[in-house]
C-alpha cells in the first residue's frame, strides 16, 4: 500500500514539473550524464536569462 502511494505521489510531482512550455521555469532537462574516476558530470539544457 505504501509503495503504491509513493508511486502515485511521484507521478503527480513529475506531471507538475513537466518540462513542456507550461512547465516549471526552475526545472531543466538533463540530456546526458557520465562520470570519470573522480567526477560526476551532467549535460543540461542551456537556460538563457538572469536571476530575479
Amino acid at each position: 500500500k505504501q509503495g503504491e502511494t509513493l508511486a502515485l505521489n511521484e507521478r503527480i510531482m513529475l506531471s507538475l514539473v513537466s518540462t513542456g512550455e507550461e512547465g516549471c521555469p526552475f526545472i531543466v532537462c538533463m540530456t546526458y550524464a557520465f562520470h570519470t574516476t573522480d567526477k560526476l558530470c551532467f549535460i543540461l539544457d542551456l537556460m538563457n536569462g538572469k536571476d530575479c
